[in-house]
């Protein structure tokens, strides 16, 4: 099947055309085979680029001629919609038949998973051509003809009209570009969002914050130079600017060295927040500032020690005596009148000599002589100078005794040890700094970046002891910053901190869920996030990562890490091999006293239970006494408190009531909820470690669901591996970050890429709890409805919540908890409907106007019409192909006017810049995850 339709080529584009053809061909060489014809189309699947030759290839000969390249290209390049229905129709045409079965859409669809990145069964491929195939051919056929599928096609609103699959748009070179202008060259390199006002209106609080530190510095520098304006060098030039630089840098230093430390302040960073200070202060960017600060004080402090190397090397070692006394009123204001010459320490074999002296003659020629430029206020004894005198036997102080031992004993809080702990200093600020660039940072070498960090303990001690007045600047906030490593410190010493990992499990693209018992006293919001230290994985390092459940759930909190580095690779396996050895039902390998540790332990326990039930039971007298206990007027507190428990056993048994519910009506539907089973591995809790009974009721609380492709022999749901010894974890935190803050928004659009939608799967958890707590049901008709969902929300009006992933498979991590959230909605309606809105993209998989993806799309979407189900997610929610259109997504949301958008980010940072720019350029607050 051809068209006629004429000439569509023009000249210019029939040339670009006979390039191309001509750059295909080998030497001396007039066909293009199907090897090279793939060079010109390349595809992920062999299928459309055989299919497409075979078209080109009218006789059949397995070569293009350029004519016939050339003359196929020109048939179907017309932009009108029934060339590109035709030529998709030829495409599917497998047979050459002129008409559709079923098994070609089969193929294609196959095809379409591969080019989309997309994985399904063969049930479900089956299912997928069925749809297709049944929505398009008329009743009572059993082929679908040319016209079929043009009405097919023409019945989706804007499919055929924006079907990418003209010819010449992908097999003709485009034009090239036209040279561009200097003046359009230069526009396009000026930063022209920082020309904007909604730029600067957005980011007020953060650019008033760096234009008060920048200030403070220059405020500093100016001051500091001004004072040593009248300090000269050996020769007798004043200024002398390697000393005025280097003090003026260190003036400055000083003041961002407590800076620094006040930005990564985490306890205090959180209790601001709480307050609701963040709109206020750049709380949200203080990891930001704190790098911009590091490389503020890496620059300075080497700029500092430049200028006092080359001032030692050009000043000092040559004739230090005459040097002090050439800015001698400098010292005498640091150290008291007549102080500065008697803290020298002479070398051996020399002396302080005058022009008097007999030994005179061995001070270097013009020790004496005060110089042309000097300041006479500023020098020693009115210009009557001493020298040092150096007989035969005398050697001077050497350049490297100046600069790296305390042998001259000057400069400094412990005279001469200013230079020495100078250069510890660089060094250490050398380390550091080049260990925290991003090249070490995150290419799995966090654990180099996190030892090497904790060096600042090192760099504050030693500039204590390097500037004298560094105390004045340090003592507020090193307190503040002593209290809070002291709460840390106490907090794991009375075992705060210490808790123990109830279950873990292994999810799709290397992710560990570890659900973890929540220690007494761990409260925290939506949004927070700890360090964690896993001793069996690495027994000294501590790792920042964002609780994924709702603060609401008690009794345990979870965290979901992806292995991206040495430390969450180690994680992955270790679960790996603990689930392998609990399935094959190994013993694990304990200690000696580990053994005995536990067999005393369950002796222990069997004795008191035998005890408590023999004779407390008994006991009528212990009964009366407990009775009239009952009976005694409790204070407000235990009041308080006996409330507080009922209303958080009353929200546990909604929740259980709800899970269950829900998860009985859904496991049928959602296609991750099927009969696979997850890969999990349990823990005894540390009730069940003092007990010796077997408690199975807490399994309610792992519905963790997730699909597993797997064919070995897996455990059975339920079965669990008990151990005498749980896997301890340490808990640092929890602090704020940005999306601690949701309930204080008024429009709240969540956008996570990957496993960064752990915070905001806390949220949407925290959302769901609070829902549940206000729902109201009738007793007679089970009837359930909620009256004022936004009063329980504080300001916050809706929530638009968008999930990108690169595969399909990503979804599986948190497709339980979004099941749970469409359940509600689909059934309860009215306030969680309009309330909640989820949108996911598939970024591997093409736009449906795609040539290599319209068939799949279109099934998918004729499935979910059908069965109300994404066949991708499993999710009532259809998946988008592709990335979102920010300019749509954006405009849609300015429109919909519940209030000032707040848009709370955590994934890919590139994504993070181009949604920054699009939040100031449509006047929204943007706020970003940063650790």
């Amino acid at each position: 099947m051809t068209a006629t339709r004429g000439s569509q080529l023009s000249v210019e584009s029939t040339e670009r055309l006979r390039k191309v053809f001509s750059e295909s061909l080998g030497k001396d060489k007039h066909e293009i085979s199907l090897h090279e014809f793939k060079k010109i189309v390349p595809c992920k699947d062999e299928f459309f680029v055989n299919r497409i030759f075979h078209i080109f290839d009218s006789d059949q000969s397995g070569y293009i001629t350029l004519a016939n390249f050339i003359e196929t290209v020109d048939q179907f390049s017309s932009t009108d919609d029934d060339s590109k229905i035709e030529f998709l129709f030829n495409i599917y045409d497998i047979n050459g038949e002129g008409v559709l079965e079923e098994n070609n859409f089969r193929e294609v669809i196959k095809a379409c998973m591969k080019e989309n990145g997309m994985d399904f069964d063969e049930g479900e491929l089956t299912n997928l051509a069925s749809a297709l195939f049944m929505d398009g051919v008329k009743d009572g056929n059993e082929t679908m003809t040319l016209d079929d599928f043009k009405e097919q096609l023409q019945r989706q609103d804007g499919l055929v009209e924006g079907l990418g699959i003209m010819i010449n748009k992908w097999l003709v070179p485009p034009k090239p570009p036209k040279e561009k202008t200097i003046l359009e060259k230069l526009s396009e390199r000026l930063p022209q969002r920082y020309l904007s006002k909604d730029y600067w209106v957005n980011n007020k609080s953060f650019h008033f914050f760096i234009f008060v530190m920048l200030l403070i510095n220059f405020i500093l520098f100016i001051h500091r130079g001004f004072y040593f304006r009248n300090f000269s060098m050996l020769n007798g030039f004043t200024p002398n600017p390697f000393y005025l630089l280097s003090r003026a840098c260190g003036r400055t230093l000083l003041f961002n060295s407590v800076l620094i430390l006040l930005l990564v302040l985490r306890n205090t960073i959180t209790l601001l927040r709480k307050f609701g200070l963040a709109t206020i202060l750049p709380l949200d960017n203080n990891i930001y500032l704190h790098k911009l600060v590091g490389v503020m004080i890496f620059l300075q402090a080497s700029l500092h020690t430049i200028m006092h190397l080359c001032n030692f090397f050009i000043n000092v070692q040559p004739n230090p005596v005459k040097f002090v006394q050439l800015t001698y009123k400098y010292w005498e204001d640091y150290y008291g009148a007549g102080i500065p010459l008697t803290l020298y320490n002479l070398p051996a074999g020399c002396e302080i000599a005058t022009s008097s002296s007999p030994n005179f003659e061995y001070c270097l020629p013009g020790s004496v002589d005060v110089p042309d430029g000097v300041n006479p206020d500023y020098i020693y004894n009115n210009g009557s100078f001493l020298c040092q005198a150096c007989r035969e036997d005398g050697v001077p102080w050497t350049y490297a005794d100046w600069i790296f031992t305390m042998q001259p004993h000057m400069f400094g809080l412990m005279h001469g040890i200013a230079n020495p702990s100078g250069v510890a200093l660089i060094i250490i600020l050398t380390i550091m700094f080049v260990c925290s660039l991003p090249f070490v940072r995150r290419r799995g070498h966090f654990e180099l970046f996190y030892f090497t960090h904790l060096l600042y303990h090192a760099y504050f001690v030693l500039l204590l002891v390097h500037a004298p007045e560094f105390w004045k600047w340090f003592i507020v906030v090193g307190l503040i910053w002593v209290v809070e490593v002291a709460y840390r410190i106490l907090s794991s010493l009375f075992g705060n901190g210490k808790t123990v990992i109830k279950a873990g499990v292994i999810l799709p693209s290397k992710v560990t869920n570890l659900i973890i018992d929540r220690p007494p006293g761990f409260n925290f919001s939506a949004g927070d996030w700890v360090f964690v230290k896993i001793p069996a994985v690495a027994s000294s390092e501590w790792h920042p990562f964002t609780i994924s459940s709702a603060p609401e759930v008690s009794g345990q909190f979870t965290l979901h890490i992806r292995g991206v580095g040495q430390w969450t690779n180690s994680l992955y396996k270790l679960f790996e091999k603990e689930y392998e050895r609990q399935t094959t039902g190994e013993e694990r390998e304990v200690s000696t006293f580990d053994r005995i540790q536990g067999t005393v332990r369950k002796k222990y326990q069997s004795v008191r239970y035998i005890v408590n039930n023999t004779i407390g039971s008994n006991d009528e007298d212990e009964d009366e006494d407990n009775f009239a206990k009952n009976l005694q007027v409790k204070s407000l507190e235990e009041r308080s408190r006996e409330r507080m428990e009922k209303r958080q056993e009353k929200l546990r048994r909604i929740s259980r009531e709800e899970n269950d519910e829900i998860l009985s009506r859904s496991l049928s539907k959602v296609r991750y909820l099927s009969m696979k089973v997850p890969k999990i591995v349990k823990y005894d809790s540390q009730e069940s470690l003092i007990s010796d009974k077997t408690d199975d009721s807490n399994d309610s609380g792992f519905q963790i669901v997730v699909h597993d492709e797997s064919k070995s022999t897996l455990k059975q749901i339920g079965h669990q591996t008990r151990l005498e010894k749980p896997l301890e974890v340490y808990i640092d935190g929890p602090f704020g970050s940005p999306s601690s803050n949701i309930y204080r928004a008024e429009h709240a659009v969540l956008i996570g890429t990957g496993i960064g939608i752990t915070p905001f799967a806390s949220i949407l958890q925290s959302i769901m709890h609070r829902y549940w707590e206000i729902k109201q049901s009738c007793p007679n008709c089970n009837y359930r409805w909620t009256n004022d969902m936004e009063a329980s929300m504080f300001k916050l009006k809706k929530v638009d919540f968008f999930w990108i992933n690169r595969d399909q498979k990503s979804f599986e991590w948190f497709v339980n908890l979004l099941s749970q959230l469409e359940i509600e909605q689909a059934e309860n309606g009215g306030a969680m409907s309009r309330f909640l809105e989820m949108h996911m993209y598939v970024t591997s998989a093409l736009q449906r106007t795609d040539m290599k993806a319209v068939a799949l799309q279109l099934a998918l979407d004729i499935l979910h019409k059908k069965e109300e189900r994404d066949l991708v997610t499993g999710l009532k929610a259809r998946t988008n192909a592709g990335r979102p259109n920010w300019n749509k997504v954006f405009t849609k949301l300015r429109e919909e006017r519940k209030g000032q958008v707040t848009v709370f980010y955590c994934g890919n940072p590139m994504l993070a810049r181009t949604l920054r720019y699009k939040c100031e350029e449509f006047g929204f607050k943007f706020r970003k995850e940063v650790f």
